[in-house]
């Protein structure tokens, strides 16, 4: 499979009320595997963590200035190219490798608070990750920005509204209470026949609020199959790498939702006679509190850049006291090259360098 160089880090720029996404290059990251005599070098303590400047922005995005707008952007990945969405429904798809901008449809018939994607081939699914219910009702909808290449306008893209996810058999229709939340999505191809199945993991509502379930939303049908009682064990999307014995990659949603794990979904079940939970399989531990004293980890993210190469990324934030006696906020990402290699069946990962980028009158919005 071939090398991701690049992913894009897209921050929020406090002074300047617009969004900058940079690149950050990942090729630098991964050291040699061996030494000019041949021996191997894997298992050798990683380099400490070096401070880095944080590259210049490749691209500036503004939303627009209205009085009755929050002047939110939403940025989603869509293979190698980045969907930036706005409060009114504009949407825009950047090509950083061109550079290259294309105009896309009116996006979104409803607003999403907290937006989380999977792309699925050439589509890319959105849903909102809090949802609530009325009466049985999604309150937030469930869309797919779809390519049709004969469509003569916008370049063959076109939004597609699609049904709502169902309320959980836990969730309560008494207003507040029966909110959700989305924790976890993943990509399920189910064979030739049955097409990729997106599963959602979803907890919250009523008054069982750490209950927590998965539903399957099949593409090609389009509908959403019974929920099973249980939750994908991992945070955020994951990726599904098949050199890496067919696993899923993605953050645990165990330790604090801070390393990276493995899980095979594919030995999971909604059946309601054999409902068969996902295996977690490994769980990497990379010492991730020890390496930054002083520091609070706010959220982690797991890229995978092929060849069983990934890029983990974390955000921290640090209180330091001035004269005045208010908290200064330090923020800043460590972004770590790791490689998962599988040997005689079992899975190892081999830390690489890491670098840390602070942020000065910006704060993270996300990483793709």
């Amino acid at each position: 499979m071939s090398f991701r160089r690049f992913v894009n880090l897209v921050a929020s720029d406090c002074a300047k009320n617009n969004y900058t996404l940079r690149r950050i290059d990942m090729s630098r990251f991964f050291l040699p595997t061996k030494d000019g005599s041949g021996r191997s070098l894997l298992g050798l303590d990683p380099p400490p963590v070096e401070d880095c400047r944080l590259p210049d922005a490749t691209m500036n995005f503004d939303p627009p200035q209205r009085v009755d707008s929050h002047d939110k952007m939403d940025f989603m990945l869509l293979k190698n190219k980045v969907v930036a969405t706005n409060e009114n429904g504009h949407a825009v798809m950047y090509d950083p490798d061109m550079p290259a901008f294309h105009h896309l449809p009116l996006s979104f018939a409803k607003h999403k608070y907290l937006p989380i994607s999977i792309a699925v081939g050439n589509n890319l699914y959105i849903l909102d990750r809090q949802t609530s219910f009325n009466n049985g009702n999604s309150c937030r909808s469930f869309e797919a920005l779809v390519y049709r290449p004969l469509i003569p306008h916008e370049h063959g893209w076109e939004w597609r509204t699609l049904p709502p996810m169902p309320p959980p058999r836990f969730a309560r229709n008494d207003g507040d209470r029966d909110r959700t939340c989305v924790t976890s999505l993943a990509a399920v191809q189910g064979g030739r026949r049955r097409g990729t199945h997106i599963w959602v993991s979803a907890m919250g509502g009523g008054a069982a609020a750490d209950g927590a379930c998965t539903y399957s939303f099949d593409t090609r049908k389009r509908v959403w199959s019974n929920p099973a009682d249980w939750s994908l064990p991992f945070c955020g999307v994951a990726e599904y790498v098949p050199e890496l014995q067919k696993l899923w990659f993605s953050i645990s949603s165990r330790d604090q939702g801070s390393v990276l794990c493995a899980s095979d979904l594919a030995a999971a079940s909604f059946s309601q006679e054999h409902c068969r939970p996902p295996v977690l399989h490994e769980v990497f531990d990379d010492d991730v509190a020890g390496s930054h004293k002083g520091w609070r980890l706010l959220t982690s993210h797991a890229v995978h850049l092929g060849s069983g190469k990934f890029c983990i990324a974390r955000f921290f934030d640090r209180s330091s006291p001035n004269i005045h006696r208010f908290e200064l906020w330090d923020d800043c990402i460590v972004f770590a090259g790791v490689e998962v290699l599988s040997c005689d069946g079992k899975l190892h990962m081999v830390k690489h360098r890491s670098e840390r980028y602070m942020f000065l009158d910006e704060e993270l919005h996300v990483v793709l």
